[in-house]
């Protein structure tokens, strides 16, 4: 039997409409039902169809826990659980040292990276003081102090933390140490960046979460 035509099939559609005088709903099924019966099983377009409405596959059931959305998969669970990798910057000095150097990594003095998934190791409430920081990321300077306190008993695991905050408190008290003390730092790697520190307005540090 010869495929029908698309003007056929239109008709067709249009055939089923008309004798409809019922609900939206009504209508709508008998139309998705004469498109399924205007394409003959077998034609290229049948398979075309049947490509295009194939049910989807149900993923696993999830759920609401403490505001995180998670799956009953144990390993989707641990991936959705799992922190989302902050770092935290000691502004401005973190960016000059990026824009020097692109090519290689921050100095550690001046970028500690994933400071959320070490507070998770550590048992501490991350939250806490992700919620002081401002639109941009910024900690006051409180925030930065309490979190001093806060890592300082944990030194075996956050020492470079540690050391990133120490500086930063350095620095925020005695801003005219900065430009000596980043050259025993940067050990002439950053001679452009060492130049720059002695221009800047206010040479006080802040710290950033991004």
């Amino acid at each position: 039997m010869p495929e029908r035509t698309v003007k056929r099939r239109l008709q067709d559609c249009e055939a089923a409409l008309a004798s409809d005088d019922g609900p939206i709903f009504s209508t709508v099924a008998k139309l998705v039902d004469a498109l399924r019966r205007s394409i003959p099983e077998g034609t290229r377009n049948a398979e075309l169809k049947k490509g295009s409405v194939a049910p989807r596959v149900r993923t696993a059931p999830r759920e609401q826990v403490r505001g995180e959305v998670k799956t009953t998969s144990a390993i989707s669970r641990a991936e959705e659980e799992a922190p989302m990798g902050v770092d935290l910057m000691m502004e401005p000095y973190a960016t000059m040292c990026q824009d020097e150097r692109p090519e290689s990594r921050i100095f550690d003095e001046l970028c500690f990276p994933d400071i959320d998934k070490l507070f998770a190791r550590l048992g501490l409430n991350w939250d806490d003081f992700f919620a002081t920081a401002d639109i941009d990321g910024r900690l006051p300077h409180d925030a930065a102090l309490r979190l001093l306190a806060e890592v300082e008993p944990h030194r075996p695991l956050a020492g470079k933390l540690l050391t990133l905050l120490h500086l930063y408190r350095d620095w925020y008290e005695h801003p005219d140490r900065v430009a000596t003390q980043m050259q025993g730092i940067s050990k002439g790697r950053a001679p452009g960046m060492e130049g720059r520190i002695g221009h800047l307005p206010e040479k006080r540090p802040y710290l950033v979460l991004i």
